[in-house]
């Protein structure tokens, strides 16, 4: 039985974002043009969010569900070593700042043996595709950016900054497309 190759995107998204999101979309495109089943893993890290709170967030921002706070999840390793129980081909999406991290680990440790004596993962094939668009930094007015601006320089410290500054209006700027009062809440909660 041939099994399906495995697209998958895994990280920390302490919060959320649409960069995360711009992600999430090129790992669907990937996951429909080699006919792969798309899993998302976000690691246990709970800071400013709490594991369920960015579970549910992550969810609605990325229309698709999402793996974290359980075992499989905890790390890069127990993720991989989930995906290979059912897929022989891995395409792992990452943020460009992650790519290199990525692609060393799997060369490392994909199909080697641990300190037990198993192998937790194996893939016949794999490949690390980084997310098209590089971050910058800029101070411009988010309410003024274009789309492709406000994927580029947002981050979840950024988010996390404004929240605590009390700067609503280019919190939420950073937010498009999502409902008000999930906005708010996210805003409060970091509060």
């Amino acid at each position: 039985v041939k099994r399906p190759p495995g697209v998958a995107f895994y990280g920390k998204v302490r919060i959320p974002t649409i960069g995360h999101r711009t992600a999430i979309e090129q790992a669907k495109a990937l996951a429909q043009q080699t006919g792969g089943q798309l899993t998302i893993g976000l690691s246990g890290t709970s800071e400013p969010l709490t594991p369920a709170l960015k579970k549910e967030y992550a969810q609605r921002l990325f229309g698709h569900p999402v793996r974290s706070g359980d075992d499989e999840t905890k790390t890069l390793a127990s993720f991989l070593t989930h995906l290979s129980k059912n897929h022989d081909e891995l395409h792992l999406v990452a943020g460009s700042d992650r790519v290199e991290e990525y692609k060393s680990f799997l060369k490392k440790y994909n199909g080697k043996k641990d300190q037990k004596g198993k192998i937790p993962f194996k893939f016949k094939k794999w490949e690390v595709h980084g997310v098209t668009g590089e971050r910058m930094e800029s101070n411009k007015d988010p309410r003024r950016m274009s789309p492709e601006e406000l994927v580029r320089t947002v981050s979840a410290s950024k988010l996390e900054a404004l929240a605590m500054a009390g700067n609503y209006e280019h919190f939420k700027a950073y937010h498009p497309g999502m409902p008000e009062q999930h906005v708010r809440k996210l805003y409060t909660y970091i509060r």
